[in-house]
């Protein structure tokens, strides 16, 4: 079942014809990955979802290792898709009966009360990677996913790149670092300045974070020297990336502190 069903997902359909093919699979648990990436799910009938959804569940094992219902990747995130709160609600209808343990719903812009819905379904998710990049994210969307990180939400891997969040939103994020399980974490391509860097820092200082992604960030010396000022005493961060950020001799030394921990 495993293997029709990647098959079945790999070519984009109209939601009747996945749903007629879904149908010839035996109605039982086997399958532990369901990728969506090239479905447009989002722009289905909301119909169409809550049976394909409703036809797919007896078919899933628990616990689940990956749902992705990431969208298709696009140079201008204005064509990204955006599910109506009907569509996310009937996806949070079926997490909350299954255990997940990868989540993706990159590309997708999804909206505040959206996002509200996906993470009440997460809080009792075992899950250990959530892909949020390129979702429209805010520093608001950020408080709510704070909080549910500072609950004891036992999550590993958070990938958040590519959003709108700002220094208030990556405040909160640090503040949560400590005390969370957090070993991967990926900011890139965001718009916090010079003072969210140090802050982060000052949060992944204190926590047991190994690798931590800032690619496509407009990086000062200056705000490097802080992050890293702010980074010394700790020996977990073993992995820094800083692709496209247009490092200069000047970035390098203002890293100097935390080079000799970084592989």
């Amino acid at each position: 079942a495993q293997t029709c069903l990647e098959g079945l997902l790999q070519r984009k359909m109209a939601p009747r014809e996945v749903g007629f093919y879904l149908s010839q699979l035996p109605s039982v648990p086997g399958i532990n990955r369901v990728d969506l990436s090239q479905q447009d799910w989002s722009n289905w009938p909301v119909s169409e979802w809550e049976k394909f959804l409703l036809a797919l569940e007896p078919m899933l094992s628990v616990p689940l290792e990956l749902f992705n219902a990431s969208g298709i990747v696009t140079e201008d995130n204005n064509e990204n898709p955006t599910p109506t709160v009907q569509h996310i609600l009937a996806l949070t209808q079926l997490l909350t009966q299954i255990n997940v343990t990868q989540f993706d719903i990159s590309h997708q812009r999804l909206t505040q009360e959206s996002f509200s819905l996906l993470l009440e379904s997460f809080a009792y998710q075992p899950l250990s990677a959530l892909y949020l990049m390129d979702a429209n994210m805010t520093d608001i969307s950020v408080s709510y996913l704070s909080e549910l990180i500072a609950s004891g939400f036992n999550l590993s891997d958070l990938h958040l790149a590519k959003n709108q969040i700002g220094d208030s939103g990556i405040t909160q994020i640090s503040q949560v670092l400590p005390n969370s399980s957090l070993r991967v974490l990926n900011v890139a391509h965001n718009l916090f300045s010079d003072l969210g860097l140090q802050k982060l820092g000052l949060g992944i200082q204190q926590s047991f974070l190994q690798s931590l992604d800032l690619s496509s960030q407009l990086l000062s010396a200056n705000g490097l020297r802080l992050f890293s000022d702010a980074l010394e005493g700790n020996s977990s961060l073993s992995r820094l990336r800083l692709s496209h950020t247009g490092l200069a001799d000047e970035h390098l030394s203002a890293l100097q502190n935390c080079l000799e921990n970084l592989e």
